[in-house]
C-alpha cells in the first residue's frame, strides 16, 4: 500500500472525504457497491493491496469477510476479551521480513534463476525489490498465483538510474542499510552518474554513519545530501575496493549485513573487522553468513589461537553467489511470538509451523529463552515450536533478562511483563530492592532507531493501562499490574 494511503485509514479521513463522492458513502453503501461485483460471493469480498494505481503487491486477491471490512473502515474499534481456544492452534505466520530481504538481495546478485517461497509481501520487501528493479540489478516474476517470485539474477552487474530518479524507500531501514553498500556497485550509466538513495521523514532521522565512514575510509564516495549521518546519500560507482575494512557494530547489525552480503564483488578479498565494543544483534549476522553459504559463498569468522574465542573479524572471498534453483523462506520469528504469548497469557496451546530449533533467526529462541523461564511448556523439534501456558494468572515474573539476541520480541516481552503475577524461579529473582514481581529487560538500546523509539511507544502505551514501568540505558524495567480478563 502506498505512503499516501495506510490500512488504518477510515472513511472520515480527510484524504478519503476530500474526494468527489466521499462524502456520502458509508461503509454499508461500500460494502453494497462491492456487491456488485460477480467474482465476490455473499458476505466475503475479494480485496487486493495497491501498490500504487494500477498495481498491487500480491498476485492473488485476498477473500475478506464483510465484517472485517467494516471493522478496518471504522473510526474505532472497542476490543472485548474472547473466550480462549478450547483445542490447540496450529499456524504459520508470513515469511521473515529479515530473511526475505537477504533472499531478495543474494537471488539479484546471483548468477542464474531462483524461486523464492514463502516470500513475505510487505511494504519493505516491495521496497527492496522496486531499488534492485531501478538499479537493473534483477528481474523478478510470479508463479503460483502469486505465491512464488522468480527471480533471475544480474551476476552483480548494477546500472546507476538515470538523473533525476531518486531510489525511494520509505520507511524501510534494512533496505536503507543493503542498498547503501549494493549502490556503491553499481557502473554509471549514460544517463545517471550517481545513484540518489532517500526516504520519508523518519527514515531521514534514523543512523547510517557508521556504514558509511566504513565504505569513505575503503575508498567508496558516498556524500550526505542533507544531515551527516543520515538519509539520503548520493553514491558514486566507485566499487567497492575490498582488502581491509573497519566497521563500528555497536548500533545496528544492518551495517555488517550489508558488507557482507556485497563482499564478494569486491575489488579484493574483504578482512572485515568489527570495532565499537559489543556487537549488536550477532543472530543476524549469522543468518546473513549462513544465507551466504547456501549461495555459494563461505564466509571464514577468526578465532583466538590461543582461548578458541571467535572474533569479531571475517574473511570474505571474492566470487560470485550462484542461485540454488529454490529458496524457502522460514515463517518471521518476530510475529510468531505474538500467538505464542497468547498461548502464555490464556493457558492454551499454539503450534508455529516452519519455525524451529534450526532456525536462522534471533527471536526463535523466544519460546525457550522467554516464555519458558515464565512457567510455559515449550517443546521445539528442527522446524516447529508448541508453547502451552501454565493456568490463567500463574505466568511467573521473568526477572533479570538479556534479549539483545533477539530485540524486536522485547515488545512481547513487556507486554508479559505487565500480567506475569506469579514470582520468578528461585534462580531469576532480583535482588535489588525491586517488588517480587518485577521483570528486569536488557540489552534493547537498538530499538530507539528502528522505525520510531519502540522503548518510549512501549512505556506509553502501557502507562495507559496503569503498568509501572522505568526505561534506562538498556534496561526496560516493568511491574505487573495489569491482568488478563
Amino acid at each position: 500500500m502506498s505512503e499516501s494511503l495506510q490500512p488504518s485509514v477510515s472513511l472520515s479521513d480527510p484524504r478519503i472525504s476530500s474526494l468527489p463522492a466521499a462524502k456520502s458513502l458509508s461503509v454499508e453503501r461500500l460494502l453494497d457497491i462491492m456487491k456488485i461485483d460477480k467474482k465476490n460471493s455473499g458476505p466475503h469480498k475479494k480485496i487486493v493491496i495497491l501498490s500504487r494505481i494500477g498495481a498491487t503487491y500480491e498476485q492473488k486477491a485476498t477473500i475478506v469477510h464483510d465484517s472485517v471490512i467494516t471493522k478496518t473502515l471504522s473510526e474505532a474499534v472497542k476490543v472485548a476479551p474472547g473466550e480462549p481456544a478450547r483445542n490447540p492452534v496450529r499456524m504459520a505466520t508470513p515469511g521473515s521480513k529479515s530473511i526475505s530481504n537477504r533472499a531478495l538481495l543474494l537471488a539479484a546478485l546471483g548468477k542464474g534463476t531462483c524461486r523464492l517461497k514463502n516470500l513475505l509481501h510487505s511494504d519493505d520487501t516491495q521496497v527492496m525489490m522496486n531499488a534492485l528493479a531501478e538499479l537493473k540489478g534483477a528481474s523478478f516474476g510470479w508463479e503460483d498465483e502469486g505465491e512464488t517470485l522468480v527471480v533471475t539474477g544480474g551476476h552483480g552487474a548494477l546500472s546507476v538510474p538515470q538523473a533525476g530518479k531518486d531510489i525511494y524507500l520509505g520507511n524501510a531501514g534494512t533496505a536503507a542499510r543493503f542498498l547503501t553498500t549494493v549502490c556503491t556497485l553499481a557502473q554509471a550509466s549514460q544517463n545517471g552518474e550517481r545513484t540518489i538513495i532517500t526516504g520519508n521523514a523518519r527514515m531521514k532521522q534514523r543512523p547510517i554513519g557508521p556504514l558509511v565512514d566504513a565504505l569513505r575510509a575503503n575508498g567508496s564516495n558516498v556524500e550526505y545530501l542533507e544531515s551527516s549521518g543520515c538519509l539520503p546519500l548520493s553514491i558514486a560507482p566507485a566499487g567497492l575496493k575490498g582488502s581491509r575494512i573497519q566497521l563500528a557494530a555497536s548500533v545496528s547489525s544492518q551495517y555488517v549485513s550489508s558488507v557482507l552480503l556485497c563482499a564478494p564483488y569486491a575489488e579484493k578479498p574483504v578482512t572485515l573487522e568489527l570495532t565499537g565494543g559489543q556487537v549488536i544483534s550477532q543472530p543476524y549476522i549469522d543468518m546473513t553468513i549462513a544465507m551466504m553459504k547456501i549461495f555459494g559463498v563461505t564466509v571464514a569468522r577468526e578465532v583466538d589461537r590461543e582461548t578458541g574465542k571467535p572474533l569479531d573479524i571475517y574473511r570474505i572471498p571474492k566470487g560470485t553467489y550462484i542461485n540454488p534453483a529454490e529458496y524457502n523462506i522460514e515463517s518471521d520469528a518476530s510475529s510468531a511470538t505474538y500467538p505464542l504469548a497468547i498461548a502464555a497469557i490464556t493457558g492454551t496451546t499454539c503450534t508455529i509451523v516452519n519455525i524451529g530449533s534450526a532456525s536462522l533467526q534471533g527471536d526463535a529462541r523466544f519460546a525457550k529463552e522467554v516464555l519458558e523461564p515464565m512457567g510455559c511448556d515449550v517443546v521445539q523439534t528442527e522446524t516447529e515450536t508448541t508453547v502451552t501456558g501454565p493456568p490463567v494468572g500463574q505466568l511467573k515474573a521473568i526477572g533479570l533478562v538479556d534479549m539483545e539476541p533477539m530485540t524486536d520480541a522485547f515488545l512481547t516481552a513487556s507486554v508479559l511483563a505487565a500480567v506475569a503475577t506469579a514470582l520468578p524461579s528461585e534462580n531469576r529473582e532480583l535482588h535489588d530492592g525491586s517488588k517480587p514481581t518485577t521483570t528486569r529487560i536488557l540489552g534493547i538500546a537498538n530499538q530507539r532507531v528502528k522505525e520510531c523509539n519502540r522503548i518510549k511507544a512501549m512505556i506509553d502505551e502501557l502507562a495507559k493501562f496503569g503498568v509501572e514501568k522505568k526505561s534506562l540505558k538498556m534496561v526496560w524495567r516493568s511491574t505487573a499490574s495489569l491482568y488478563p480478563s
